[in-house]
């Protein structure tokens, strides 16, 4: 009875766990939850962790680092040899879990599928626009920091609007008088963003997110991904359901692991495949 009733559980809802685990990682990432109320940011011992995920060092609740926010400063003062092992990080996770800390563990992967559950409405965009990531790594995180010696993409992150600038003004409107007329267009970006994920799924991570972009560089050396076996009916079932747009015939490196082809999948033929358990991911 309790299979049954667990199969058909996840029948009908198969990003209950996902969101669950979604729900958890953001309080185990933003700990600090008194921070909210009084304004305040952590800034311990635990600060100089980054994880591979975006959540804004300035976030009140955050309890380690942005790992965009420490390349950044590796770009701008190349003496910041920490910077340098924010790599080494995202490259240990990728080679073992593949994208699974974007599917699970990342909070603004987390609110961008929040507002894409407003609408069924979807609209796709050309894949190629997806190598606007790369592009944004290279300038906002790489070239800018260097030349400018300022941590450009951090001024444009939305990410770091909702999860810190947000958050800090409502508990303390003190911080209004700090801001720079950068502030606005940030609000403005931020803004366009919101509409767009409502219709878009995660637009961030497909087509802004530098991490997402480190992390498809080094995804072809994982451990981990999807597997399709011979029995695939290339039906596009899998396609359609997929919140990164995925190509996964051809080109499966920017799949988050998030399960949902592989419960519309009407021969069994897709597996999410981890150096420890080689077979059907339980999603």
């Amino acid at each position: 009875m309790f299979f049954i009733y667990k199969r058909h559980l996840i029948y009908y809802n198969p990003n209950m766990k996902r969101r669950i685990i979604q729900l958890l990682s953001f309080f185990g990432i933003n700990p600090f939850v008194q921070n909210y109320l009084s304004g305040t940011i952590y800034k311990g011992n635990l600060k100089s962790i980054c994880l591979p995920v975006l959540n804004c060092w300035s976030c009140p609740g955050a309890c380690g680092s942005c790992p965009i926010g420490a390349i950044q400063n590796y770009a701008m003062y190349t003496k910041y040899i920490f910077s340098l092992y924010t790599l080494g990080i995202i490259a240990l996770f990728v080679s073992i879990l593949g994208r699974f800390t974007c599917g699970y563990i990342c909070p603004f992967g987390f609110f961008q599928d929040i507002l894409k559950s407003i609408t069924k409405k979807r609209v796709r965009l050309n894949r190629r626009f997806k190598y606007t990531k790369y592009i944004i790594l290279l300038i906002f995180v790489f070239i800018l920091p260097y030349f400018l010696k300022e941590p450009w993409f951090s001024k444009i992150c939305p990410a770091g609007f909702f999860e810190a600038a947000l958050p800090l003004i409502a508990a303390d409107p003190t911080y209004l008088s700090n801001i720079s007329n950068f502030f606005y267009i940030k609000v403005v970006l931020s803004s366009i963003f919101v509409v767009a994920a409502v219709f878009i799924s995660r637009p961030f991570c497909q087509y802004v997110c530098p991490v997402g972009a480190l992390m498809e560089l080094m995804r072809p050396f994982s451990l981990s991904g999807l597997k399709v076996d011979k029995t695939c009916l290339t039906c596009s079932k899998c396609l359609e359901v997929c919140p990164m747009d995925v190509d996964i015939y051809n080109n499966p490196h920017d799949c988050i692991q998030c399960g949902k082809c592989i419960n519309v999948c009407p021969n069994n033929s897709i597996k999410i495949i981890y150096p420890f358990k080689k077979d059907k991911a339980d999603v």
